[in-house]
């Protein structure tokens, strides 16, 4: 299933951006009233990683003294500039459409592992000025993004363990979604039943897999509520639900 919707979402993405020309510029994807959000948010902050990587280069460069005001200036002028020009030859656009389709599925089924995994990428820690510009590829979800970027700035150190950044990421969360009840768990996930629609029209009559569910409730660790679903669908003998259906459940198990 997630196949077909990788190749469906980046194939939309490529129509609505269509061009003979060699190059596509950042600013055509952020004009783009049609393109999601999310993906206007990866492809900036994937530009603005690389002039972030630009800008440790210059800086290790042996051969150049930057570090005074007059330079730094220039150089923050210059970032800027760079954003405003930046511009993607197709196939690289093409091979970060379909990076942007898969992140966006992965955040929104297990956003706690898919900012977990994506901004430590198997390395022991991370410094916190990189976190901040990797959190930048994450719209979704913006209660978690804008407590982990908080919680981040309260912070007088340097870089942070990925043990301590998990513990932060999970508190964080769990909280949120301690004080949820039905309605507002619904309203959570409300989007999987735009993006991972199988049967059904009108959002309260589309049906998604349980397994969608399974999945975002095992990455919340919601074990007990994971379980009582797992006995709901066993029931019901059914393999796909409906926002109103889950309603129902969770009205029930959380209230």
């Amino acid at each position: 299933m997630f196949k077909e919707i990788i190749e469906l979402e980046t194939s939309r993405i490529k129509k609505e951006i269509s061009t003979i020309a060699s190059y596509i510029y950042l600013s055509d994807i952020l004009q783009n009233k049609n393109l999601d959000k999310s993906y206007k948010s990866f492809f900036l902050a994937e530009v603005a990683w690389w002039i972030y990587q630009e800008g440790l280069a210059r800086a290790a460069n042996q051969f150049f003294n930057i570090n005074n005001e007059k330079i730094q200036a220039l150089l923050s002028n210059l970032d800027t500039e760079y954003i405003f020009s930046s511009r993607l030859p197709v196939a690289i656009f093409y091979e970060l459409a379909e990076k942007a389709v898969k992140l966006k599925i992965n955040y929104l089924l297990k956003p706690r592992a898919t900012i977990q995994n994506f901004i430590f990428n198997n390395e022991k820690s991370k410094q916190y000025k990189e976190i901040q510009r990797l959190l930048l590829y994450f719209s979704d979800y913006p209660y978690l993004i804008k407590a982990l970027k908080e919680e981040l700035e309260s912070k007088n150190e340097k870089s942070i363990s990925i043990y301590s950044f998990q513990e932060t990421l999970a508190k964080i969360d769990s909280e949120y979604i301690a004080s949820l009840d039905s309605d507002s768990f619904c309203d959570l996930v409300k989007h999987f039943f735009e993006f991972f629609q199988t049967n059904g029209t009108g959002l309260e009559g589309k049906e998604i897999p349980i397994d969608i569910i399974d999945i975002f409730l095992y990455d919340k660790e919601l074990t007990t509520l994971l379980n009582s679903f797992k006995e709901h669908c066993n029931e019901k003998n059914i393999n796909t639900i409906s926002l109103q259906s889950l309603k129902e459940f969770l009205s029930e198990s959380l209230n």
